[in-house]
């Protein structure tokens, strides 16, 4: 209807503008960085890059499901949003058992789904310049990660490894920043 439409075309400016996309970027750089340093055998996170466009039509995608009518309460959604276009890539060097290796990873068809709480704080006397968005619970993510042995030898555990903990990693960064109370 007419009110996720302008949701729709709201979202995609605020969600998907270039401030917000470069503090995606540098927040998920840190905390991936972060999180693989950690396990044992990893000794060197490197060639990270994200690639997030704005497309138009990867645009999230509202459904209405509370809203009162009025400004000063908040309204809650369905969002679901899906992008072939986002990609994130890195290596991963280290050792295991005495020996060397690196794995270059790709993360990439990212998608999310969950329920947003959408606040006006000041939307009773009209300003609408302030919004708080933040899902209400811990949404369903999903991506895939492909992993390539650039030199070495990885056992599939480490690769499991790997892959739980940039899983891990993307949820407590959703938790820590976009899970109410937290906002944007």
């Amino acid at each position: 209807g007419m009110w996720e439409d302008m949701f729709r075309r709201v979202t995609a400016i605020f969600l998907l503008g270039p401030e917000m996309l470069e503090l995606c970027k540098r927040t998920l750089t840190k905390e991936l960085k972060r999180a693989l340093r950690s396990l044992p055998m990893v000794e060197e996170v490197h060639n990270l890059q994200c690639s997030f466009p704005a497309v138009p039509s990867e645009a999230p995608r509202p459904r209405l499901l509370r809203w009162a009518g009025d400004f000063s309460e908040p309204s809650e959604w369905e969002v679901e949003w899906a992008s072939a276009s986002w990609t994130v890539s890195l290596s991963v060097s280290g050792r295991l058992y005495g020996l060397g290796f690196s794995l270059d990873l790709r993360l990439h068809h990212f998608g999310i789904r969950g329920r947003v709480l959408v606040d006006l704080p000041s939307g009773n006397s009209g300003d609408l310049s302030e919004v708080h968005v933040s899902f209400v619970e811990l949404p369903q993510v999903d991506f895939t990660v492909d992993s390539h042995v650039a030199w070495g030898l990885v056992p599939l555990p480490v690769r499991a490894q790997v892959d739980a903990k940039v899983r891990a990693s993307l949820e407590q960064v959703l938790r820590a920043e976009l899970v109410k109370p937290k906002h944007l």
